[in-house]
């Protein structure tokens, strides 16, 4: 399941989907707190989206 983790961040959904918003947001938003909290949520959003994505391909490979 790590190998499947790592290649949905290292062929460019890493890039596309958590990266490039959070380098958008450092640009924008100065406001600390507020910053650290988008994060936050980005993070949370991109790991549960890309794990349920993980275990679903895995679910269908071993059905």
């Amino acid at each position: 399941m790590k190998e499947y983790i790592d290649q949905f961040y290292n062929e460019g959904f890493g890039t596309t989907f958590y990266l490039k918003p959070v380098n958008y947001l450092k640009k924008k938003i100065k406001n600390k707190s507020l910053l650290k909290i988008c994060i936050f949520i980005i993070t949370l959003l991109y790991t549960f989206i890309f794990l349920s994505l993980a275990i679903y391909i895995l679910y269908r490979k071993l059905k």
